[in-house]
């Protein structure tokens, strides 16, 4: 076998392994619940055990593929369409969702310091991109962030517009957000608007934004100003590693401090829609670019597409 068949062949069995884990994964959680019960209650993470599924597996897999791939590249192979028994159409993005966070679990499981390799970051950029019908990126011109995974907490109000008072921030997510609070400060990027005669998209900005470690991003010690500007009210997408839940935020302050142990901050909108408005209000996430450049995709909570 050559070289570059080599590498198709090894790339296909992972992608065949993960699918029948995330398979396995869902069947155990469907028909035997009292398992999934009794992993939690011994905190065993059910999304870490691929071990002994993988090795299990892997002869099995291996020796099937061989046997049925061409080792010729270029000659025909067939594929049957796929096909879906199911009428109903809830359950189909439940399998779909399921599929996501097998892939950010196994991601973040493989990302201890919130980096991906580039084919990792692809895998789950296109899965995102996918399921939520936009453009998905981990690097956009070159500058990226100098993490994609890690612990978001949460994060006050900021002021929108001089004077701007805590009563004017409530919305259908932060119905009291004298709870949450306002900053004392300014965020990194200032005001979001000049007076309280605010458009649309102003108020978005604030209700809908993150904080991110934009001063560790890589290329910040050569031309701060640049990233800066680059980072200001930049889309993301944050979506929670373990739900899929996500929301398009934009970067509003730089934060959190590295030593906090967290990553990134979200305002309490961006909090209730990620899942981690209650407890501790801190979680697992990823984030992303949003290429956007006609300004077309809205900020605020994702909804799937079909």
């Amino acid at each position: 076998m050559s070289g570059a068949i080599h590498v198709r062949a090894v790339r296909t069995i992972k992608h065949i392994l993960r699918a029948h884990h995330h398979r396995v994964r869902h069947a155990l959680k469907r028909h035997h619940p009292h398992v999934v019960r009794a992993f939690k209650a011994h905190r065993i993470v059910l999304s870490r055990v691929r071990k002994g599924v993988l090795h299990t597996a892997a002869a099995t897999a291996v020796a099937g593929f061989l046997s049925v791939t061409p080792l010729n590249p270029s000659a025909p192979h067939k594929t049957e369409p796929a096909t879906n028994n199911s009428p109903n159409e809830l359950h189909v993005e439940a399998e779909s969702n399921e599929s996501l966070t097998g892939k950010l679990e196994h991601a973040l499981s493989v990302a201890p310091n919130g980096t991906l390799a580039s084919e990792e970051e692809k895998i789950v950029t296109d899965s995102l991109s996918k399921r939520f019908g936009i453009d998905v990126r981990g690097e956009i011109d070159g500058k990226r962030l100098n993490k994609v995974s890690g612990k978001i907490g949460g994060e006050q109000h900021l002021k929108r517009y001089p004077g701007d008072p805590i009563s004017t921030h409530a919305s259908p997510e932060d119905e009291r957000p004298a709870l949450a609070g306002l900053a004392p400060g300014l965020g990194a990027y200032g005001y979001f608007a000049t007076s309280s005669q605010m458009t649309q998209e102003e108020i978005l900005r604030e209700r809908y934004y993150i904080a991110a470690q934009t001063f560790l991003s890589p290329g910040w010690d050569q031309n701060p100003n640049a990233l800066y500007e680059f980072f200001r009210f930049r889309k993301m997408i944050i979506v929670n590693s373990h739900t899929g839940a996500g929301v398009v935020a934009v970067i509003g302050d730089a934060g959190p401090a590295a030593w906090t142990g967290k990553s990134f901050g979200g305002s309490p909108e961006v909090m209730h829609h990620v899942g981690y408005s209650t407890g501790p209000r801190k979680g697992d996430v990823f984030v992303f670019f949003v290429h956007d450049p006609e300004n077309k995709v809205p900020l605020g909570p994702l909804t799937v597409t079909r």
